[in-house]
């Protein structure tokens, strides 16, 4: 009787263990993604279940009749599969809300309607990814002290509830405007973001923060965030360092590569957001070409790219997706071409599926592309050696 009694609490031992490991994979699927962002160490909400307790030992082979009904069966249970939901990233180009500058007077005009000036597909999409992520081209300051430059781009702190209504969890800093009002409007722009709970990536107080790695953990895949730039033809933003602040640089390659290489080791997909390349040109940078390629050789799973107000060609390289520049999200009043990239990941990190979602932009507005612009959009990237976008968008690499 006593094994019998033994057996059995065994048993319910096993049972309980199940239950809170089940508990604990529910809790998970419903945190908000942000509460995993930014961990300096690597650890996940939901941990492995646990082993089930050898129960050998405790039951004998030959039972007497009283315990016949305890099998070694019944009191091993193997760990039950949680299937996970797909993971949806989603990535946006730059955004600039500066008073003085293109979309922001199209939003004064529209009252400040967003749903005016974007349309609503682009933003059910942005609010409806897990992460979307974005390039924050401009310091959220009230400082009027402006760098010496010839353009510089500022919006008030409060204005910070625009990109929340857009749907962004991240952002980019690496960018030459973030600095724009020196290191005042960096520090109250990281403060800004910081006290609306948007995570921001590639500039910091110093170096450590500027390139440090943003880990965001949705449906069992971890996704490592990091940005760095290299637009400036004449250096004017600095770039951060032990005691002062600035952004992540990629001007030389080691520092961003061991900057991919950790978060590799750390991830399941790592993003690589770069600010490069040449303004209003369809023309790739030789720079471009071989740091994204040396930024994948380090481990990124895609290249993001922007800065350039242009949508630029699509590429694959040692099989990941390089965009090298997705143009502006929400800038400026010029007519341009931009894009968003949707990239769907299975519960085991793979990529299941990478979209493009074609874009116009012109009087401050963004809109879906046109079928007609759609198409020539289409026709002209697929003019890539090594990626085919399809008419719904979807992006493969060529064969």
């Amino acid at each position: 009787m006593k094994k019998l009694l033994s057996a059995l609490l065994v048993l319910g031992m096993l049972l309980l263990l199940l239950a809170a490991w089940q508990f604990s994979g529910a809790e998970y699927r419903e945190a908000k993604v942000r509460d995993t962002f930014g961990q300096p160490t690597v650890t996940d909400t939901v941990t492995d279940p646990p082993e089930p307790i050898e129960t050998t030992d405790l039951v004998e082979t030959t039972a007497p009749v009283e315990t016949s009904e305890v099998s070694t069966a019944e009191t091993q249970s193997a760990p039950v599969e949680i299937e996970y939901p797909d993971t949806v990233l989603l990535f946006g180009g730059d955004v600039n809300l500066d008073a003085d500058y293109g979309s922001w007077s199209a939003y004064a005009a529209a009252q400040r309607d967003l749903y005016a000036c974007i349309d609503a597909a682009l933003l059910t999409e942005m609010q409806n990814a897990n992460i979307f992520m974005l390039g924050n081209v401009f310091a959220f300051t009230d400082s009027t002290q402006p760098e010496n430059k010839r353009y510089t781009f500022r919006t008030d702190a409060e204005n910070v509830s625009v990109l929340k209504q857009m749907g962004a969890d991240i952002v980019s800093l690496a960018n030459n405007h973030v600095y724009d009002y020196g290191a005042a409007g960096l520090t109250d722009t990281l403060s800004a973001l910081d006290n609306a709970g948007i995570i921001h990536v590639g500039a910091g107080e110093n170096i450590t923060e500027a390139s440090r790695v943003r880990y965001g953990t949705v449906n069992c895949v971890r996704i490592a965030y990091t940005a760095a730039m290299r637009s400036e033809k004449y250096v004017n933003t600095p770039e951060a360092t032990e005691n002062s602040s600035g952004v992540m640089k990629m001007y030389t390659l080691d520092a961003y590569t061991e900057v991919i290489r950790q978060a590799a080791e750390n991830s399941d997909f790592v993003v690589a957001y770069v600010h490069w390349g040449t303004e209003n040109s369809l023309v790739l940078e030789q720079e471009q070409i071989d740091g994204a390629r040396a930024l994948i050789d380090a481990g990124a799973d895609i290249v993001i790219g922007s800065h350039t107000h242009t949508l630029q060609t699509v590429e694959y390289y040692n099989g990941k997706p390089i965009f090298y520049s997705i143009g502006n999200l929400w800038s400026n009043l010029q007519q341009t071409e931009s894009a968003l990239v949707k990239v769907t990941l299975a519960s085991s990190g793979e990529v299941k599926s990478i979209e493009l979602i074609p874009c116009e932009n012109s009087d401050g507005m963004t809109r879906s592309a046109s079928a007609e612009s759609r198409a020539a959009i289409l026709e002209r990237l697929n003019q890539s050696a090594t990626a085919s976008i399809l008419a719904d968008g979807i992006v493969t690499e060529k064969q």
